[in-house]
């Protein structure tokens, strides 16, 4: 590291001996660096919230309390994810023990004393140097992150725009039917629109909340299906589950699907609902560990007799097959006792 940079590098040395302290100082500033010092837990603390330092030295040993534990007090901050933390005693750590510190986050090094001067400004300058990487990275990944987020705004934005124009276009088609058909495109659309929406409103960008990805979804079609719907009720249950961009799409357009199948043909009149509790359909998502299963379920008259879901010439049964069999590449089972329920169960593919 060359004297401008080190000139403008502050660290941070705690250690209880002023004579350790003050040679450790006058090592430090003869080498060009600017120097803080303290003797305790406290001084630790203070100073490195204070002055945000290239680096903080810590002893492990200090009169009260633990250099340790200041450390993990200090890593658990985030404000200060780019002070590096080195332990620095004249105690013999053990490599296993600098292992698990290191493995546990506790400290991102260790300098154990006695050392030549060459060593420890070797040393110095090879943390730091390792620091300027780390500070690289995790600006690259924050550049990353804001470019993420605009990508998702775009494609929120752009699908927008296409469910505007497909309603635009509804009101002008006086074909009941085709106007039907057309609604049920703008919601399949608007199932991988709320996905971008998700992940735009958070700050994860690699997965969302199903849970209320789902209330959202069931919402708008219940909205959209009010003539319908006006005594139907519709449950979620799928709390805690998170799914990746990749698998809640399709998760999405299936769900859409089968749920828009229920209010269009699962209660005919209100005629046909089975059980306690009135007309309902229940959807729910559980992960084990292994595979998630999705399940879309109602009390209504059930699949029509002799139906053969899997060759029907409806384009919405067909999206089921194709979303679960072939792109998900799960495994759907349908149960007609007391109503119709679809489950599908599906591992997440690997890569």
């Amino acid at each position: 590291m060359n004297v401008e940079l080190r000139q403008q590098t502050l660290i941070l040395v705690i250690d209880d001996d002023s004579e350790v302290r003050e040679n450790t100082t006058r090592i430090l500033e003869k080498a060009g660096f600017r120097v803080v010092t303290g003797g305790t837990v406290a001084d630790a603390l203070r100073l490195t919230r204070q002055h945000r330092p290239a680096m903080t030295l810590l002893d492990v040993v200090l009169p009260d309390g633990s250099g340790v534990d200041a450390a993990r007090t200090l890593k658990q901050d985030q404000a200060l994810a780019d002070v590096f933390i080195i332990l620095f005693s004249g105690f013999r750590i053990s490599p296993e023990e600098q292992a698990e510190g290191l493995s546990k986050g506790l400290a991102d090094g260790y300098i154990t004393r006695p050392f030549s001067q060459a060593d420890f400004l070797a040393r110095i300058d090879a943390f730091l140097r390792i620091r300027a990487v780390q500070e690289a990275l995790r600006t690259a990944l924050s550049e990353k992150e804001v470019l993420l987020k605009e990508v998702h705004h775009r494609v929120k934005n752009n699908l927008a725009a296409i469910l505007g124009l497909l309603d635009l276009q509804g009101q002008m088609i006086s074909d009941e039917s085709a106007r039907a058909s057309m609604m049920e495109l703008s919601n399949r659309i608007r199932s991988m629109a709320l996905v971008h929406e998700q992940i735009y409103q958070s700050n994860d960008f690699s997965q969302i909340d199903f849970q209320d990805y789902l209330e959202t979804m069931c919402v708008h079609l219940r909205s959209s299906y009010h003539h319908l719907s006006g005594d139907i009720s519709i449950s979620v249950s799928a709390v805690g589950i998170m799914m990746g961009l990749d698998i809640a799409v399709p998760c999405g357009l299936l769900i859409t699907e089968l749920v828009t199948n229920s209010f269009k043909h699962g209660f005919p009149a209100r005629r046909s609902c089975t059980g306690a509790g009135g007309c309902k359909i229940d959807v729910s998502a559980q992960w084990d560990g292994i595979a998630y299963t999705l399940v879309v379920a109602d009390n209504g008259v059930g699949l029509p007799a002799g139906l053969d879901w899997t060759n029907a010439k409806t384009l919405g049964l067909a999206l089921v097959k194709m979303l679960g069999q072939h792109q998900l590449q799960g495994r759907i089972e349908v149960d007609c006792t007391g109503g119709t329920m679809f489950r599908l169960r599906f591992a997440p593919r690997k890569g």
